[in-house]
């Protein structure tokens, strides 16, 4: 419409400007009336005048509109107030599509910032790279995972972990890998999944790093109940038999005069055995069965440095005789948390039971008890001067059954793990390099 009048408004002063020069020349040229002549060539430079400003101004309005959407400046209000009734249409459709530009930038900005929102707040964490290895962007799930607040660029991982960094750059589009770090004494599963993405001539990569050990212990600790569960049952269903038919043959067997005195002893002392050594097992078995059979824990409002303090009171003794240093440290402030206390109490003094142990035999005797809160939650560390676990056996310290102690039954550390897990932490053992063994409980504050 605006160009349809524009071309209408040309083609006028086009067909005046063509009349106004013809009359001018024949007046001019034919009827020597150089007056009449002069003010219709005049004229006709008005006109001509006219032409080019009406182009000029009309180019100018459009250089400007097209300046303003170049540099995304859509807030421009072009002036409705314009004399010429063609201008004021222009101005009208520059202000419209202005208008339209300007809801779709904010309807950009709005889904920028939900996918923004959405990105922080996701529990995996994710990076994103450009093909030059600059970041695009960061979460925050990563930096709590990492305990990194920024790769400026793809390369700075690498000084940040080597292995970590060969991983990543080894990694094709739509691979997933495992890899298990310690980062600042907690051990950590990460599951890396490599994306990219490609919009239009740009190519980014984007890495989900997602910390599986949470989940892996939870799993490890429901198959090792369900297996303990089928064992436990199967063989106290053979053992309960066979008890009872010891007593029962026992009875008859006394009552049966045909044996002599030497024969009736010697099976009555077979007998014995066998419903010793069953019922021994079927203690052994019971006992077991306690890891399927934890109750929920009760929690309740605590604070940390209190519960402790009851515990040190109730080990002091101990670890005195023994000639053990302690080591409690507590930051200045009370750390409140839900737990259940009477199983918590079971966990430490079994953790702290577990270190006075690893002393015996030792010049240094020293156990470090600590309290921290960070990120939401209440850290307990439990750590010795003992000589620590070999390496080979690390990974098996928390397999119910497995001990390392005469007289152990290698239920202690699973149990630990279970109630822990049941209050919503984590229970992780960590080996420091100038030896000893650390069992470092992390709690949530509130669950």
């Amino acid at each position: 419409m605006v160009l349809s009048k524009f071309k209408t408004q040309a083609l006028v002063n086009v067909t005046l400007l063509v009349i106004l020069i013809a009359l001018g020349l024949y007046l001019l040229l034919r009827q020597q009336s150089y007056f009449m002549g002069g003010i219709l060539i005049f004229s006709a430079a008005v006109v001509v005048y006219r032409i080019f400003a009406l182009v000029n101004r009309t180019n100018h309005y459009l250089a400007n509109f097209l300046m303003s959407i170049k540099y995304d400046d859509f807030e421009t209000n072009f002036n409705k107030s314009a004399s010429e009734l063609s201008e004021k249409e222009l101005f009208g459709v520059f202000n419209m599509i202005s208008g339209k530009f300007r809801d779709i930038r904010l309807e950009k900005e709005i889904q920028f910032q939900y996918f923004q929102t959405l990105v922080e707040n996701v529990e995996t964490g994710l990076v994103g790279f450009d093909e030059t290895g600059k970041t695009i962007f960061m979460n925050k799930a990563l930096q709590q995972i990492l305990r990194k607040s920024y790769f400026p660029t793809f390369d700075t991982i690498e000084k940040y972990d080597q292995e970590l960094y060969d991983l990543m750059i080894n990694m094709k589009a739509g691979e997933r890998k495992l890899i298990q770090k310690v980062i600042f004494d907690e051990t950590k599963q990460l599951a890396i999944q490599k994306t990219q993405l490609k919009v239009k001539n740009n190519t980014y990569d984007i890495f989900s790093i997602h910390n599986i050990y949470e989940e892996l212990q939870a799993q490890e600790i429901t198959s090792w109940q369900k297996l303990i569960r089928i064992l436990t049952h199967e063989i106290m269903n053979s053992v309960s038999p066979v008890i009872s038919l010891a007593h029962s043959t026992n009875d008859l067997i006394s009552s049966n005069k045909e044996f002599d005195g030497e024969t009736r002893d010697e099976i009555h002392q077979a007998i014995k055995a066998i419903q010793k050594r069953s019922e021994g097992l079927l203690h052994f078995t019971e006992t077991y069965r306690r890891l399927t059979r934890v109750p929920p824990p009760d929690l309740k409002e605590m604070e940390a440095k209190a519960m402790f303090n009851d515990i040190i009171i109730l080990m002091g003794a101990i670890m005195k005789n023994k000639g053990i240093d302690l080591e409690f440290t507590t930051p200045e402030k009370s750390i409140e948390f839900c737990g259940d206390q009477d199983q918590l109490e079971q966990v430490f003094i079994n953790l702290i039971k577990n270190a006075i142990e690893a002393l015996d035999g030792q010049e240094v005797k020293r156990i470090i008890v600590q309290l921290e809160s960070r990120d939401s939650n209440v850290i307990f560390r439990i750590r010795d001067s003992g000589p620590g676990v070999p390496p080979e056996l690390r990974d098996q310290i928390f397999i119910p059954f497995y001990t390392t102690k005469e007289e152990g039954t290698g239920i202690g550390l699973s149990l630990c793990r279970q109630i822990i897990y049941q209050h919503g932490g984590n229970l992780r053992a960590n080996f420091p390099e100038e030896g000893g063994a650390e069992f470092i409980v992390t709690l949530p504050l509130h669950v």
